[in-house]
Formats: C-alpha cells, sequence, structure tokens
C-alpha cells in the first residue's frame, strides 16, 4: 500500500473559520480510500502561507516536506495530494510549473483533487499537462488582479486619511471610564 500524504494550504487566517481545511481534508481522504492510498494522520499544512509568493514552497510546510524526501526521511514513492494547483502554488506559469515538475522529478505522485488528475514521473500526459499550465496561469492571473485590488484599497485609504476622511472598516479605540 502506497503512503500518501495530503496537503492542505490556505492564504490567510480567515480562511481557518471557514471550510477549506474540513474541504481539503475530506477530498483527501476520500481519494486515499477509493485508491488504496495509507493517508497520513498528519498533514502537510501551510495555513497563512502565500503560493503567490513561493514562500509555502520554500519556507513553509511544502517545501519541508520536499527536503525530507530529499534527506530521504521521506520516502519519495508516495502521493501528494491536493485539492488543485493554486493550493499548490499560485506563482507565474515557469515557477508553478518548475515546481511541479520538482515534486514529480523526485519520484512523488502528485494528485490534484479537482480533477483526480495524476502526475507521476515516465507518465506525464501531455494534455493533463497543457491544462495544468492554463489553470496555473489562472490562479497566478487571479492572485495579481487580487493583488492589485488590494494595494488600490489600501491606497485610497491612506489618502482618505491623509484628508481627515475615516476608512470604512476602522474602529476608534472605546472608552472606558
Amino acid at each position: 500500500m502506497n503512503t500518501a500524504y495530503s496537503y492542505i494550504r490556505f492564504s490567510s487566517s480567515r480562511q481557518a473559520d471557514g471550510d477549506s481545511i474540513r474541504r481539503q481534508t475530506e477530498l483527501a481522504r476520500s481519494y486515499a480510500d477509493k485508491n488504496g492510498l495509507d493517508l497520513q494522520d498528519v498533514s502537510i499544512s501551510d495555513f497563512g502561507a502565500s503560493a503567490f509568493r513561493g514562500s509555502n514552497a520554500t519556507e513553509g510546510a511544502l517545501g519541508a516536506f520536499l527536503r525530507l524526501v530529499d534527506e530521504q526521511k521521506i520516502d519519495s514513492n508516495c502521493y501528494l495530494l491536493v485539492e488543485s494547483f493554486d493550493r499548490l502554488s499560485r506563482q507565474a506559469v515557469e515557477d508553478a510549473l518548475a515546481l511541479l515538475l520538482q515534486v514529480v522529478n523526485r519520484g512523488i505522485t502528485l494528485v490534484t483533487l479537482s480533477d483526480n488528475h495524476v502526475y507521476k514521473r515516465g507518465e506525464l500526459d501531455m494534455t493533463k499537462l497543457i491544462m495544468s499550465i492554463v489553470t496555473m496561469s489562472r490562479a497566478n492571473e487571479e492572485s495579481e488582479m487580487k493583488s492589485q485590488r488590494t494595494s488600490a484599497v489600501w491606497n485610497k485609504a491612506r489618502l482618505d486619511a491623509l484628508n481627515g476622511i475615516k476608512a470604512k472598516n476602522s474602529r476608534l479605540p472605546c472608552l472606558i471610564g
């Protein structure tokens, strides 16, 4: 029976209160059960780690997992289950594709649970690979747009504050007395 690890990531702490952890965990558990995989109890978790800047793969749990594989502390003949590519990376296509290939070239079988695509060294399907590149591009574009919108909102709030306009989401401290 092959060993499988679930990789769970979301980018903001606010998402911890939502359904992200349960949804990603259930998808991994369901896939492992259907495919006879030994899903490890401990998931690889990057809560609040950015996949847009790639910190999950360098400083986060994903990077630590890959280093443990390199150090042969985790068998490379394992499965890494991710909800979708945007959990793994939201970087530019070149970087996201490089990360996918780094995972696969280590001997790790990567599964994207949203579409049940399997990426395995020596067995990469060209159509699935092309579709993954399209997905990577979309994820990066979405993150870039969110980044631009967030920056614009903060810049407007700073300008409003300079002009004496209270920011919509700000609260003044309450006085107790």
